[in-house]
């Protein structure tokens, strides 16, 4: 048991230092910090890789943090998510681990709100979109925490 443990934690200790390799890379390249953040994009991804980790490994604070960052600087000249569905399923993503790590951190209220942020994004797609399967998909997906 103890070298499951042992290996837990060098899976841990190599993940955290992957990840803030690639936070480091993206400061060296300019793109973060920045005005905005597009969704999808090797910042988008490596914060959101961020804020899954620390989830995971007890940082819950500090995953909220980075979420609601990347909820707030969605970037402005990137498509609208309204209009663009690739942006689209990446912030309902978003909404969806957010909503998760809220409900963790026993802030219903604010779970409630990206939750229906989420569930409007899908519903003005639904009409763009009527009898989509993916959409009706997304229309009915509950929290899987």
């Amino acid at each position: 048991m103890a070298g499951i443990r042992s290996g837990h934690r060098i899976v841990k200790c190599l993940s955290a230092s992957r990840l803030e390799t690639a936070l480091t890379d993206v400061k060296e390249l300019k793109l973060y910090p920045a005005d905005g953040v597009d969704l999808g994009s090797e910042t988008g991804d490596t914060l959101q890789a961020l804020a899954d980790f620390q989830v995971e490994n007890g940082g819950l604070l500090r995953a909220i943090e980075i979420y609601e960052e990347l909820l707030e600087e969605t970037d402005p000249s990137e498509p609208d998510p309204q209009f663009d569905l690739q942006n689209a399923v990446h912030l309902s993503a978003i909404c969806g681990l957010a909503a998760k790590a809220y409900r963790r951190a026993h802030h219903t209220e604010r779970a409630s709100a990206v939750e229906q942020r989420r569930l409007e994004l899908w519903k003005r797609w639904a009409q763009k979109l009527p009898n989509n399967a993916f959409v009706r998909q997304q229309l009915t997906l509950k929290d899987r925490s």
